[in-house]
């Protein structure tokens, strides 16, 4: 198993498989994004083995464990440990040991956020604020939502995103000459330049920069007909 981990790159380091944790690395695996599981509870080991994760026992709090399980080649690290306590100290622990790393946090208790935020995470979850927000969602813009979750699904429409390489024929080009509506069956509705602004519903004659992301709405597999358009 450690030899499977050593043999990782770019993957996602999940760190407690309970109930939050399991989802997450299930979907990432269905989405064929390689995952981690660090698991300090000897009783849940079996619950990973039957998925068919790869996974390191030991307390993901210590510095040992993270390297171990990849920190240094990780893309993602995904804090849903028991307790809020065990999240903010993990989350500084990668940060100290990764201040490049992407860091993923759950919140059980909503005032800590704020906390986990400061100990170096770049995105919190608090199932209680998601949860709500939905429930209000649902009463208020009840067809979004649903648009929202087919896009989510893949389920004949996507919702992806897309960097822009050194390399990529997409660069130095506007909107209009990559014609992505018609080549990729897909349509940019946002741009997330390189300095982190975000332009929403671009131009047709805004132009496509090296390091912007762009986010594109379209039919299912246009993440992957993007990917071999810009070769």
């Amino acid at each position: 198993m450690q030899a499977k981990i050593d043999a990782m790159t770019n993957h996602v380091i999940v760190c407690g498989y309970g109930r939050t944790g399991s989802l997450a690395a299930d979907d990432l695996v269905r989405k064929s994004i390689p995952v981690a599981v660090v698991e300090s509870d000897p009783a849940v080991i079996p619950q990973i083995e039957e998925a068919g994760l790869s996974f390191l026992a030991g307390d993901a709090t210590e510095d040992e464990t993270l390297y171990k399980a990849g920190l240094m080649r990780a893309r993602v690290l995904i804090a849903t440990l028991a307790t809020d306590a065990d999240n903010v100290y993990v989350t500084l622990t990668a940060r100290g040991l990764r201040p490049d790393l992407r860091i993923i946090a759950r919140a059980e208790h909503p005032g800590t956020e704020v906390k986990l935020r400061r100990a170096g995470a770049n995105n919190v979850v608090c199932p209680q604020i998601v949860g709500a927000a939905r429930i209000a969602n649902l009463v208020a813009r009840p067809h979004v939502v649903e648009f929202i979750e087919v896009a989510a699904e893949g389920v004949g429409l996507e919702v992806s995103e897309h960097t822009i390489s050194a390399v990529s024929s997409f660069k130095g080009k506007s909107l209009r000459e990559s014609d992505f509506r018609r080549r990729a069956g897909g349509m940019v509705v946002a741009i997330k330049r390189a300095d982190g602004t975000m332009v929403f519903s671009p131009a047709p004659d805004d132009f496509i920069h090296e390091a912007d992301t762009l986010i594109v709405i379209g039919t299912a597999g246009v993440a992957e007909r993007l990917e071999a358009m810009s070769v």
